[in-house]
Parts: structure tokens; sequence; C-alpha cells
């Protein structure tokens, strides 16, 4: 199953629209169906982002491998991120590697006022 779908013609839990579908159709129970064209503007597919590790030599660079699978490789058509606060992928989260770089670089907090659902 994918990472499923915002419906942004519905609020979610803080109140803000995008509320998550999830499925791998972009069918909304509020009846937004993004496979039509009239509702293909307010419901989109989520991305799922990997960890990949920051490279121990290149600076600036991952090493290449997926955390929830190190026989993947990270490339085109993969969202992945060396910056743990941007990973979304629930199966990296899991991975020591994962934990280990949350520990270093902390977790980031954000302002009040700019605190709100993508």
């Amino acid at each position: 199953m994918g990472a499923g779908f915002k419906c942004l013609n519905c609020l979610d839990e803080q109140g803000m629209p995008g509320k998550v579908v999830p499925g791998d159709i972009p069918l909304c129970a509020c009846g937004v169906d993004g496979r039509l064209p009239e509702y293909k503007n307010y419901i989109f597919a989520r991305v799922s982002t990997h960890f990949d590790a920051p490279h121990d030599v290149l600076r600036g660079r991952g090493c290449g491998k997926r955390a929830c699978d190190d026989k993947s490789t990270t490339g085109e058509n993969v969202s992945s991120s060396g910056h743990t606060a941007a990973v979304t992928c629930e199966q990296c989260m899991k991975t020591d590697s994962y934990k280990k770089w949350a520990a270093i670089q902390g977790t980031p907090t954000i302002p009040e006022e700019h605190d709100m659902a993508l």
C-alpha cells in the first residue's frame, strides 16, 4: 500500500485542510474522487520520505541506501533525506541508523505560530 492521499476538502485533526485518506485509490469519504478531472486539484498523493544516512566522507551526501531496506538504493522516484526531521517512512524510523542520527541531530522545534499540518 502507498502512503495514501490528502483530501483538501476535509479538515485534519488540527482543523487544517488536508485530511489523510489511506489506501491506493484517491477517493475520500466526502465524495472527492481524484480519478475525476473536476476533483483532481482537491486530493493528492502523499509521498513517503525515506532516511538516507549522511555519508562518512562526502559532505552533503547520503550513503545512497534507504534505512528501511539496505538492498535498495535512493535515486529516481524515491524521496529521501539525511535529516531525520524530514523522514515520514515509519519503517525507516524504526531502524538503528535513524535512531542514531535522530539523537545526533536532535528534535527540531517549530514556533507555535508556524506549527500546522502540510
